[in-house]
């Protein structure tokens, strides 16, 4: 399977390893725990979502650039996209978000 990203759609991935990791480490019950069986899951997909958002928002505030394009005598503003397998990140929040709380449900 190939992991397709663009710009700092890794930190989806990144972020989501490590709040399982960190449930693991300081919630799990038994040293022997699996992971799905508790709620690190649901908390990941949440957590995830919810730093997404906030990631996102802030990218999207701050990088990019305004060029002026002399062939059509206009401004022109260039920002860099951030994306996990053809998903903005932007996008992800919500999909990780829903996932977290339809599980938590279904659990």
């Amino acid at each position: 399977m190939f992991i397709i990203w663009r710009g700092k759609g890794i930190y989806v991935l990144l972020i989501f390893g490590a709040i399982l990791f960190a449930y693991y480490l300081l919630l799990a019950e038994k040293g022997n725990e699996k992971i799905f069986q508790g709620y690190a899951a649901e908390s990941a997909f949440i957590g995830t979502g919810i730093l997404c958002f906030l990631l996102a928002r802030r990218w999207k505030s701050k990088e990019g650039g305004v060029y002026f394009d002399p062939a059509k005598n206009k401004d022109i503003t260039i920002r860099p996209g951030h994306s996990l397998f053809y998903i903005n990140v932007y996008y992800w929040a919500f999909i990780l978000t829903a996932l977290g709380f339809v599980s938590l449900y279904n659990h």
